[in-house]
């Protein structure tokens, strides 16, 4: 039996990133959130001849009706020890994914979480905005390992409202 989901796992993760109209990843999609949800899924980037040299981290800066304003971070080494950010790498995974355009859903229950995290009958949440920072990695041997970090804001939610807006893109692509 061990034999067989050993097989099963191993063929699943070779159709991971066939293209989305391909039928065995049509296949594998219906099955696919148990393998998500326990940060099973991987990328192949980091064995490209070209691997990606960048940092990307998210943030929320929540703003009060009395005008302060207080961020938040997901998991992050700053704050934490190696061992406690390792049994979380599923949440590093959240972020990741929460970073992607194509998991925009995501944005709004994010948003209302961080309200209920955040609000008390003393303060107001007025709205939420999640920012991207991204840093380049430069090669080995460069005078600075990293660039400067650039933040984008790419969503914002009005939490009287309740609607938000994602905002497009206008850091530059991958170099």
């Amino acid at each position: 039996m061990s034999n067989l989901i050993i097989v099963v796992f191993v063929v699943f993760m070779w159709c991971w990133d066939y293209p989305g109209d391909h039928p065995a990843k049509r296949f594998i999609s219906k099955f696919s959130f148990p393998f998500i949800y326990m940060g099973f899924w991987h990328g192949w980037a980091m064995f490209a001849p070209e691997p990606i040299h960048v940092n990307r981290r998210m943030r929320a800066v929540l703003t009060f009706a009395d005008g302060v304003t207080e961020e938040w971070r997901p998991l992050s080494p700053e704050y934490r020890q190696k061992l406690i950010n390792l049994l979380y790498a599923r949440s590093f995974k959240y972020e990741h994914s929460l970073l992607s355009p194509r998991m925009a859903y995501l944005y709004p229950p994010l948003c209302e979480f961080l309200i209920r995290q955040a609000q008390s009958e003393t303060r107001k949440v007025l709205r939420v905005e999640l920012l991207r920072d991204t840093q380049q990695v430069n090669p080995l041997g460069a005078e600075q390992v990293y660039t400067a970090v650039q933040t984008q804001t790419f969503y914002r939610y009005d939490a009287v409202k309740r609607v938000g807006v994602v905002i497009p893109s206008t850091l530059p692509k991958k170099t």
